[in-house]
């Protein structure tokens, strides 16, 4: 049976591009279950990253369009949370 043969990774002998990181001895993806697996860290990560974004676009536009105590008072909370530590 084809499937119970194990495949190499693309950088070994007689590796192929069709299964980059190989195959088990099943015949299942190292690739495929590698990134099912890593889905919700991935998806908690990018939608962290994109929250973010939208935040700091949004605080810069209101400090830059309404500027004076506006901006003062937003470029301290921000100056203020870069001084605490991560964590």
């Amino acid at each position: 049976y084809m499937l119970l043969e194990r495949k190499p990774p693309v950088w070994m002998a007689n590796g192929t591009w069709d299964y980059v990181l190989g195959t088990d001895k099943l015949g299942r993806d190292y690739l495929s279950r590698l990134l099912y697996g890593a889905r919700i860290s991935l998806f908690i990560g990018l939608s962290a990253a994109l929250i973010s974004g939208i935040i700091g676009t949004i605080m810069g536009l209101l400090a830059g369009y309404f500027g004076g105590k506006t901006d003062a008072l937003i470029s301290y909370l921000i100056t203020t949370r870069l001084a605490m530590p991560v964590g």
